[in-house]
């Protein structure tokens, strides 16, 4: 095992280590579509930004249940000083009101809130959302806001112009 496996197994363990490693390592599965979630423009934005994110809670038999999460932000900037005696807990903090970001389900209208439970699924095995992958990232997102690094500025370069987000422009 390499040194980012050493790193990574003080996280995770061998087992989930030597997994993720193998996972990772696959270019076959990382450039897939097991790989691939289909998003609008803005939720995809907001999950590579660290403002949300997918909690996998089970494999089902022809998918994974994942719970979303609006993650909790921290709001120091990149030179502020924080003692180490702060806990994490005390400085994330949610969205002031449950549902301002206006994030609505595009068949019900209804908001969508932190919680909200999803079945990804598919009638293809070889076309399944990859459970690890996805456990993976909900890790790191969560790392992400712990460290502030979701709070990190916009891209310049991503324009939203002409996107839609559930058919409204």
């Amino acid at each position: 095992m390499d040194a980012i496996g050493m790193i990574i197994g003080s996280f995770w363990g061998l087992e989930r280590t030597r997994r993720l490693l193998a996972l990772l390592s696959d270019d076959r599965e990382i450039e897939s579509v097991r790989n691939t979630i289909c998003l609008s423009p803005i939720l995809h934005h907001w999950w590579r930004m660290g403002y949300m994110a997918l909690e996998p809670l089970e494999k089902l038999s022809n998918g994974t249940r994942v719970r979303l999460r609006w993650l909790h932000q921290v709001r120091f900037s990149m030179g502020d000083k924080i003692p180490l005696s702060a806990g994490p807990s005390d400085h994330l903090h949610l969205p002031p009101v449950q549902g301002s970001l206006d994030v609505r389900d595009c068949r019900s209208g209804h908001l969508i809130l932190n919680g909200l439970v999803i079945d990804l699924t598919s009638d293809n095995l070889a076309t399944e959302v990859s459970y690890d992958l996805l456990q993976l990232q909900w890790d790191l997102l969560r790392m992400a806001a712990l460290c502030g690094a979701a709070n990190a500025p916009d891209d310049p370069d991503w324009n939203t112009r002409g996107s839609k987000v559930c058919g409204r422009a």
